[in-house]
Parts: structure tokens; sequence; C-alpha cells
């Protein structure tokens, strides 16, 4: 088993990554939009699917909005990251959920700590389907896998979790469109 506190350092450093790339990207906005451009239009796209699909599918120490964000700023058109990202969603989210389905806590308890586990299962036991619709939309974990490991339906994984984990994205896209400078 991984030591917690070894993914909790790693986890910051990654945040901290993300977050300096991201001032940079705000500081020498015009220099790495000349520079970058054309490399990441051939890679962006695919980019962002990856990324999105890799940070909905594993552990979530960061938002894979923040990818989102990133393209945003770097002026890329809205419509396309905003389907890209969501494709990348659904899919990470789908097969997420059957690994938590078909393996259940046998694979959670590898892959999360017992009181990220005991916090959503909880939260399933008090507020049901709910706590999925809200992890969606809030910065509570979004884990399909332990979401499939609780016996959570099908159906109401796409009715609380994949669609409005998908209108998110869309929401986030479209509201930074009009704050881009």
């Amino acid at each position: 088993m991984v030591n917690t506190r070894d993914l909790r350092v790693i986890a910051v450093l990654i945040s901290l990554l993300f977050t300096a790339f991201f001032v940079l990207i705000i500081l020498f906005r015009g220099e790495i939009d000349t520079a970058a451009t054309a490399t990441v239009e051939s890679y962006g796209l695919v980019a962002i699917f990856l990324g999105v699909f890799l940070l909905e599918l594993l552990p979530q120490y960061i938002s894979p909005h923040l990818l989102v964000i990133n393209a945003i700023f770097l002026g890329f058109h809205i419509v396309p990251i905003i389907l890209v990202s969501i494709l990348g969603h659904i899919f990470a989210s789908l097969l997420g959920f059957h690994l938590g389905k078909v393996y259940g806590f046998r694979l959670v308890e590898k892959l999360y700590s017992d009181k990220t586990v005991s916090k959503i299962s909880s939260g399933m036991d008090r507020y049901g389907r709910w706590i999925v619709l809200l992890s969606a939309f809030l910065p509570f974990p979004y884990i399909p896998v332990i979401f499939g490991s609780l016996d959570l339906t099908w159906k109401n994984f796409w009715i609380f979790g994949i669609i409005p984990r998908a209108i998110s994205f869309a929401l986030l896209g479209f509201g930074l469109s009009f704050l881009t400078f």
C-alpha cells in the first residue's frame, strides 16, 4: 500500500506545479501564445483529452478543470476544448465506474485512503445519489470508482454524475470565454 504522506507530498507538488504553470501562462501570455500556439494546437486537444481522462479516472488531487482554464487562457477555441474535455470526462467516468462495479472495494482500498472512502461512503449513506451531484459541481472529490463500488445504479450515475459534470465543464468554458483578454 502506498504511504498516504508520500501521496500528499506528491499532490502538493503537482498542485504547486500547475499553479505556477497557470501563473506563468497569465504573466507571459504574449510570448507563450506566439511560441506555443502552433505546437499546442497540434497536440492541444489530444493533451486536454488525455489530461482530463487521467485526472477524472485516477485519484483526484487536482481538478481536470485546470486544463480547461489553461487552454482557454492560451487562446484556444472554446467549443473544441469543451467538447474534448467532456469526452475525456465521459470515457474516464464510465471506465472508473465500471471498475468500481466489477472490483468493488478491493480496488478502492488500493487507490484511496480509508478517510476518503469513509467520507464518500458516509455521504452516500446520508444523502444518497445527491452526493454524486454535489461532487460533480462542488470541490468535493468526484471519484467514479468509489461511486461504482457503492452500488450506485448506472442510470443514477448518468443522471447525477456524468451529465452534471459535463455541464460543469461547459459552464466553466463558456463562463471563462467572457473573461479572456
